[in-house]
């Protein structure tokens, strides 16, 4: 068995040899040898090496997941921002006005959405009907990152 690396430590007077792995996982802890070491100070010392170790690599692993987490959470955020129904009509209202900026497109956006509110109603396919409530989807904090992921789209 090949071990990653080795370290040597001191913990209350003793020295202590520190074992891990490739991944960084602590194997074990030895003591080197002194004369004159108390056995039982030794006991502990290499115990309390091991476990401060041992905590030092568990909290390095959370750490690695709260990260891998986090961007899982990011993607799904943007990939649920991407795919919201507001923005078929930033996409209307962008197509109309390309240098409208964030508020001048949710303003036109929000006014797309009445109008097609004001047909279904006289079509009578209230199915097909934006209600004042859903329109407040359509906001500015919307169209900006709708802008913002149009200038970012490869071309």
């Amino acid at each position: 068995m090949t071990t990653g690396k080795t370290l040597d430590v001191t913990v209350a007077g003793i020295a202590i040899r520190l074992d891990f792995d490739r991944d960084g996982r602590p194997l074990g802890a030895t003591h080197v040898d002194r004369p004159g070491d108390d056995q039982g100070l030794v006991e502990l010392a290499v115990q309390k090496a091991f476990e401060t170790a041992m905590h030092a690599f568990q909290a390095t692993q959370h750490k690695r997941s709260s990260v891998v987490a986090a961007a899982v959470s990011a993607h799904k955020r943007a990939k649920a921002s991407a795919d919201h129904w507001t923005n078929a009509f930033f996409e209307r209202a962008h197509a109309a006005h390309p240098n409208y900026g964030k508020d001048r497109l949710a303003q036109l956006a929000r006014s797309l959405a009445a109008k097609k509110d004001d047909e279904a109603v006289k079509a009578n396919k209230p199915h097909h009907r934006i209600p004042a409530e859903k329109r407040a989807e359509i906001t500015v904090e919307r169209a900006r990152q709708f802008l913002e992921r149009k200038r970012n789209a490869p071309l």
